[in-house]
Order: C-alpha cells, then sequence, then structure tokens
C-alpha cells in the first residue's frame, strides 16, 4: 500500500489552492509533492526524501508565485488550473505515482466557488465554499464622472477613466494599467504599485472615500498612425476589515519604494520624522511551522515590520505602511476597457460623421493581419476558379445538344426528279 493511496482535498484559498494529504497509517511518506515543471523549485515543491512525514500535512501554492498557476478569465469569473505530482520514490517517477489536475473557479455573479481536481482519467468534485468576486468594471466617459461612455475622440480632449466594484467589505487598488494600439505595441500607464509610469499621460489616482471606486482624468492621446487604442489594468481587492487595505490603497505614489524584507539590512536605520533623525529598533523572532512550509522545513523569520511608519515631508498625505505579511493575500482581476478610436484635427474636419465613419472603416481595415487577407483573396481566387471551369463544362452540353436537335432539312438531301420536256419548255419561255 502507497504511503497516500487516498486522494487528497482541496481547499481554495482567498490567496492560493491548497492539497491535503493524509498518509496511510504505519506508512509513512518520503516522497516528493511538488507542481509539474517545478520539480527544482523550492517554493513549489515539498521534498520529504530525506526527512519522511507521518502526520498529515498540506501543500499550499499560492497565485502569486514562481509555480505560474494557469489563470483564465471567462465570462462567468476566473479559474485557476496546475497539475500537481505526487513522486513515492526518492528519486524516480513509477507507475504508482499519480498526477492531480487541480483548478479552482472563482464565480463573478454567483456566490459560490466551484473546485474540482482529476486523478488521471478520474474526476473528483463537491467542495463548496462561500467566496465571492465583486463585479468590477473599467469605463472611459466624456462630461465628467456621470457623462456617457465614450467611442470617439479628438486628441488633447479630457477623458474620464473610471474603475469600480460592487463590493460593501472590500477596497480597490487600480494598477498595472496599459495602453495597447492591437498592433503589438504597449506601454505601461500604472505600475505594480497603482503610480504612473509618465505623469504627462496619467495623473495620480482619485479613490472614493469607501475605496470601492476610483478614477482620473487623462487627455486624449494615440500611438504615431494609429488611431485605435485600448486601455487595460489589474484591479486587486483588499478586505477593509482590521485596516486590511491600509498600506495598499491608495497607493503613497509620493514614497519611494520601501525595500523587501528579504533585502533590507536590519542594521539599517529608517529615518522615521523626515529630520533625518534614524531608528534602529530590529526584532527578530523564531517560529516553528512544522508540515505547513512550502519547503517542508521550520525556517527563522524575521518578525513583521509592519508597524514602521513613514511621515510624509507634505502635511496631507496619509501614512504609508508596507504590509509585508498576513493571513489574507489580495485577489487581483484584470479589466479592460471598449476601444476607443481617437482622432486628430486633420483627421476629423467639423466631426463630420461620414468622414469619422470613413477613417473608422480605415482604421478597422488596418487592424486586419495579412494572413486574414491572404486567406480571403485565397478563397476568391478558389471561387472564380470553379466558376470558370463550371462555365465552361455548361458551354460544352449545350453545344453538344444543339447538334442533336438541329432541323432535318440541314442533315438530309431530297432527291432530283428529272423534269419533264414541257416543264423544262415552260421553265425556258
Amino acid at each position: 500500500m502507497l504511503a497516500l493511496e487516498q486522494s487528497p482535498q482541496l481547499e481554495c484559498l482567498d490567496d492560493g489552492m491548497r492539497l491535503h494529504f493524509v498518509p496511510e497509517p504505519n506508512q509513512p511518506f518520503s516522497g516528493h509533492v511538488y507542481v509539474k515543471g517545478f520539480f527544482f523549485s523550492k517554493n513549489c515543491h515539498l521534498d520529504y526524501s530525506r526527512n519522511v512525514i507521518r502526520d498529515p500535512f498540506f501543500f499550499h501554492v499560492p497565485f502569486k508565485s514562481e509555480c505560474q498557476i494557469k489563470r483564465e478569465k471567462q465570462k462567468q469569473g476566473t479559474s485557476y488550473s496546475m497539475i500537481v505530482v505526487v513522486q513515492h520514490h526518492p528519486l524516480f517517477i513509477t507507475e504508482v505515482d499519480k498526477a492531480y489536475d487541480v483548478s479552482c473557479f472563482y464565480n463573478e455573479n454567483q456566490n459560490n466557488l466551484e473546485q474540482s481536481f482529476e486523478i488521471n482519467d478520474m474526476t473528483t468534485a463537491g467542495l463548496s465554499d462561500e467566496k465571492f468576486l465583486p463585479d468590477c468594471s473599467y469605463v472611459v466617459v466624456q462630461g465628467g464622472l456621470n457623462g456617457e461612455p465614450v467611442k470617439f475622440a479628438n486628441i488633447g480632449e479630457t477623458l474620464i477613466h473610471k474603475w469600480s466594484c460592487v463590493t460593501s467589505n472590500q477596497g480597490i487598488l487600480v494598477h498595472t494599467c496599459y495602453v495597447r494600439d492591437g498592433a503589438g505595441t504597449e506601454f505601461l500607464l500604472l505600475d505594480d504599485r497603482g503610480c504612473p509610469t509618465n505623469g504627462s499621460l496619467i495623473k495620480e489616482i482619485t479613490y472614493s472615500s469607501n475605496l470601492t471606486s476610483a478614477y482620473s482624468p487623462i487627455n486624449a492621446f494615440k500611438f504615431a498612425d494609429q488611431m485605435i487604442v485600448y486601455f487595460s489594468c489589474q484591479i486587486t481587492l483588499c478586505r477593509q476589515e482590521d485596516q486590511g487595505c491600509e498600506g495598499i490603497t491608495p497607493p503613497a505614489c509620493g514614497l519611494p519604494t520601501i525595500p523587501d524584507r528579504n533585502t533590507t539590512n536590519p542594521d539599517e536605520g529608517v529615518d522615521i520624522d523626515g529630520n533625518g533623525v534614524t531608528s534602529t529598533t530590529t526584532t527578530t523572532t523564531t517560529t516553528t511551522q512544522p508540515n505547513n512550509d512550502i519547503n517542508g522545513r521550520s525556517e527563522a523569520q524575521q518578525a513583521d515590520p509592519s508597524n514602521i511608519f513613514f511621515s510624509m515631508p507634505f502635511p496631507s498625505a496619509r501614512h504609508a505602511r508596507k504590509r509585508r505579511e498576513n493571513n489574507y493575500t489580495d485577489v487581483t482581476l484584470d479589466v479592460n476597457s471598449d476601444s476607443l478610436i481617437i482622432f486628430t484635427k486633420d483627421e476629423n474636419p467639423g466631426g463630420s460623421l461620414a468622414f469619422r465613419m470613413d477613417n473608422i472603416c480605415s482604421a478597422a481595415y488596418g487592424q486586419i493581419s495579412i494572413g486574414w487577407l491572404c486567406l480571403i483573396i485565397g478563397l476568391v481566387a478558389t471561387c472564380g476558379t470553379v466558376l470558370f471551369i463550371q462555365h465552361q463544362h455548361y458551354e460544352r452540353r449545350l453545344s453538344n445538344m444543339a447538334k442533336l436537335v438541329m432541323p432535318l432539312e440541314m442533315s438530309f438531301q431530297r432527291p432530283q426528279v428529272p423534269r419533264s420536256q414541257a416543264d423544262q419548255a415552260f421553265v425556258y419561255q
């Protein structure tokens, strides 16, 4: 009997997917559990080949990890999937090992969470949990915050970009925004912190007091020789209870990026009042987490420095705090606005509708790939050849039928009747 004979139990969490394993009695597990393709990644691999385990344990893979969990945005929600391999032998994969196709589906329209995983050709499902992703939107309007969504604009016109989510207990952070031309060219407008990368194109995002919506006025622009632009962003959700959004949203773009815990030198001071006065308080604790660490071993961790605050040099700014680790990892959604057609002054004289439609067609034609164009030309040529051959065939058939129905006198010669002498004399007279 194998140590992990039973199928694991899948748990879909806010920050990732977790598989719970229970070894068989008197059958310690001395193999590997890892994400397929990431055996040599310590963050995607549980190694018990040297330290066997007899107690129940779990394998947790965060969504935001190097394990490259497949994320697929669907109309009804978002699905996450990966393949987890359970290898019993310390060195080799044998026929008794199993691969689990694990997937979690977050339904945005219903208050449920679908979970499933496959073992070879067998599918197991039946877990449910109360998870909910709010309905988020990204629209571009004209004429103020309550304006109508816009499809056309002129260079330099002020457009309002609006992001919102229908939720009561979560806040939003708008970040990682790109503008694209549809032909492969893209430009990053907001970085992963939600701060502008170019102040001449976009200003800092303004958030509502309840952190469920945000907006930014942007003067219309476009790529050279392109009329259509596409905008896409990511929205990260955070829990507002217990100040769960503190230090996340709104972003403190006026502050320098706080170094990550793993790269921070504990001997370096932190300027806490902006006047050059430094504090060198360092606290270190050791936390033991048997069976729960992704590497299958305990490690010494530095205490969460979330109590360090940075005073802003300007009075109206709020304190910013970098949240390092907690029990809740924020969920990120992809949002896209409708495409915009941007005109220059020489392209849109007087705003003529006919002129606009002509430019729209030209812009749309410019988006057609060469492959599709060649395919259309090939189909037209094939159809023309078939019609020509068919026409020649019918012409030959009609010609043959005409020969069969020719008048009888055209194919039959009358016998010559000899004339009498009287008739011949009459003719001569």
